[in-house]
């Protein structure tokens, strides 16, 4: 910024500041007058879950904390994330209450922010990560993503869909049976069925095995190398239904949580939002009222991450 834009600007707050029209300090964010909380966002990528250490490490240890021994038991433990009678257990620790809060709005962003064949991709490295497996890569192979070993399922292949309750479970006979020779548990299906209104999303799971899976799918048609699965099969084994998806209902759950455990958390995320702003806004602008805005925000910032910490 040259001299002129300088003296201009401090002309400009001088004036402000005589017709009381300035605040000496920035309007800080409270929390309580929020309906819901910025917390930190996660940007999957369909690098999550696949090998060569392609996924962040913050993201696998975010992951890592929801609990379960199974696919079906991480799925139900995000569903506590929606209840206002949270568990202390769950949502009265920290690392636990943001970690849910995190992964649901990976999901959220899933469901909401993409088409039906980019976000099929992204839910498998979202179900993978869950299920402490790895995503499998390659067109000519039935299954997207292996289980981690740690979990109790017995079939280790999965095979993902991401699906309007209208469309049909499609695969071809030839991968299936490739499927089931490399793992003699079988293949499990795990189909996401997405609510109209992109926040919801109910989760099934069936696992085909080399005995059973003649009588859970059919050919499309006679002779025809494609198979589709019997759909009543498929609904009549519910894993879980994760509701309130919608960034606004996900925002206000989050600080409902959050405000729970300590109020002063809401608040740096809050005053991290409004840094953020002012700066940008400075940068773009050379607004010396955004630069005064953004030093105060961060003093404020400061003593309130000084009392969580200590």
């Amino acid at each position: 910024m040259n001299k002129n834009l300088s003296q201009l600007d401090n002309l400009i707050v001088e004036i402000l500041r005589e017709k009381n029209l300035l605040q000496e300090q920035a309007p800080v964010a409270k929390a309580k007058q929020m309906e819901s909380i910025p917390f930190p966002k996660l940007a999957i990528t369909e690098n999550w879950g696949k090998p060569g250490n392609k996924t962040p490490e913050l993201v696998m240890s975010i992951f890592g904390k929801i609990e379960g021994n199974s696919i079906q038991a991480k799925v139900d433990y995000l569903t506590r994330f929606f209840i206002d009678e949270c568990s202390v257990n769950v949502c009265g620790q920290i690392d636990k209450a943001l970690s849910g809060i995190l992964v649901l709005d990976v999901l959220s962003s899933v469901l909401n922010d993409y088409g039906a064949s980019s976000g099929g991709f992204l839910f498998e490295s979202f179900m993978a990560l869950l299920a402490q497996g790895s995503v499998e890569s390659g067109n000519r192979n039935i299954v997207d993503f292996n289980i981690g070993g740690d979990l109790e399922d017995l079939s280790k292949s999965a095979s993902l869909k991401l699906i309007k309750p209208t469309t049909q479970i499609k695969g071809s006979i030839a991968l299936l049976k490739q499927a089931l020779e490399r793992d003699p548990n079988g293949v499990t299906y795990i189909v996401g069925m997405k609510g109209e209104d992109l926040a919801s999303v109910r989760i099934y799971q069936a696992t085909l095995t080399a005995d059973n899976w003649k009588e859970m799918v059919k050919p499309i048609k006679e002779g025809d190398t494609q198979f589709v699965i019997d759909k009543k099969i498929v609904l009549d084994n519910p894993i879980a239904e994760l509701s309130g998806l919608s960034p606004d209902k996900l925002g206000a759950s989050a600080k409902l949580i959050l405000d729970s455990i300590d109020e002063n958390i809401g608040k740096i995320y809050s005053n991290l939002k409004l840094l953020s702003d002012n700066m940008t806004k400075y940068f773009i602008e050379n607004s010396a009222t955004a630069g005064k805005n953004a030093v105060a925000t961060a003093d404020v910032l400061k003593n309130t991450v000084e009392k969580v910490i200590d």
